[in-house]
């Protein structure tokens, strides 16, 4: 699936993440099987799909940080409201990846 990430500020940025995660993760259904998981060489579909969405959630959760504690200063000052908004943003994250990790298990049996 096709990630077009929003570049207006770092805020839509993250909620474009989490949006393309969660919207992959609702359909997300691997299949896999104990061999086959983790081999090294070419990876399934399913594991890079899985592997992009765990990424995409850390970054999420690293932008919404750096919104929190003022590191990515624009030409704007960030506002109170935005600061509220990036830590619920952290908040969806921890769920979303335990959702995937959780799909990804089943898939392999464990």
């Amino acid at each position: 699936p096709e990630l077009d990430i929003v570049r207006a500020s770092a805020l839509h940025c993250a909620f474009a993440l989490i949006f393309w995660a969660h919207q992959n993760a609702i359909t997300f259904t691997p299949q896999m099987n104990l061999t086959a998981a983790g081999q090294q060489g070419n990876n399934s579909p399913a594991e890079d799909l899985f592997q992009n969405m765990l990424n995409a959630l850390s970054m999420a959760r690293q932008i919404a940080r750096d919104i929190d504690t003022r590191r990515c200063q624009g030409p704007k000052p960030i506002s109170n409201s935005a600061r509220k908004v990036a830590n619920e943003l952290k908040e969806h994250v921890q769920p979303l990846k335990g959702f995937i990790n959780t799909r990804m298990a089943d898939s392999i049996g464990l």
